[in-house]
């Protein structure tokens, strides 16, 4: 049996910097992760079975999923038997630019690895992990990092204590395709690896996100939780990836706990979470 936590990440900061030829864009951030996570039970059966629980469960399509994509190219590359038991509870926020679906696939290449002794190396799961995402090979690995390219450029950020933040989400999806599409094409500067290693976290965490625009104007309801978070006193107020996620950063507990409440109040269908952003699992 296979079971792990699979953890959400957060973009402390996102640039876009280009776009390749093959139509991807090019990218520079911070990938963190959060004490928020899905869970990931895996156990060799008499057949296949997926089996989806949690809140956010109905969100997922039991016909049309990472899980089963990447279970056939394991299947169909290295010859191993689909008969699974697959359970995923859902505590992650679907379409919500935290990667929880990438967080779960990362996860499940995992772990048909040690089931299966398939010997793979991180390095050889993040080349893989490039035919089903950008955000998974990120996900593959424990520590936060600076990340660059379409997500295949990771460099481990030095370590920071657990920063608390409160994070927003309506429970309403974001087609992250959608919103890479509508970016206005007005790209960030680059900055070098080296220059953002030798950054403060806090110095990062005030550079923008910058499909925060894009995002918005498919749904300006994003505008309105940044501005809550900064009417309730946030010190930083921003979107994770390409949304509807948010989060604020505040001076204290106590402010922390007061913005809490009042999103609480105020917003009792959204998904309302203190959280702790971490450098590493």
């Amino acid at each position: 049996m296979f079971f792990e936590r699979c953890p959400a990440k957060i973009n402390l900061f996102l640039k876009i910097t280009g776009r390749r030829a093959d139509g991807y864009h090019e990218l520079e951030s911070l990938f963190a992760f959060l004490d928020l996570a899905d869970e990931l039970t895996i156990v060799k059966s008499d057949k296949f079975q997926l089996e989806i629980k949690g809140e956010f469960a109905q969100k997922i399509d039991p016909q049309n999923n990472l899980f089963t994509k990447i279970l056939d190219f394991f299947v169909a590359e290295f010859d191993i038997e689909k008969n699974l038991h697959i359970k995923i509870v859902k505590n992650i926020p679907v379409s919500a630019g935290l990667g929880g679906g990438s967080s779960d696939a990362a996860y499940f290449m995992h772990g048909l690895n040690q089931i299966f002794a398939l010997n793979l190396s991180v390095a050889d799961l993040q080349k893989i992990s490039l035919y089903f995402g950008s955000d998974i090979a990120f996900l593959l690995q424990k520590k936060a990092a600076i990340v660059k390219g379409r997500g295949e450029e990771i460099v481990e950020f030095p370590e920071f204590k657990p920063i608390p933040a409160l994070l927003i989400n309506p429970k309403i999806a974001v087609s992250t395709k959608e919103i890479f599409a509508a970016f206005d094409g007005n790209f960030s500067a680059k900055i070098s690896k080296d220059e953002l290693l030798k950054k403060d976290i806090l110095e990062l965490l005030n550079f923008s996100n910058d499909m925060e625009k894009p995002a918005i104007a498919a749904l300006p309801l994003i505008a309105e939780i940044l501005q809550n978070l900064r009417n309730q006193n946030a010190k930083v107020a921003k979107m994770s990836g390409s949304g509807a996620s948010c989060f604020g950063i505040f001076a204290n507990e106590n402010s922390l706990d007061l913005a809490n409440d009042f999103f609480a109040r105020n917003f009792p269908n959204f998904f309302v979470r203190k959280v702790k952003i971490l450098s590493n699992l």
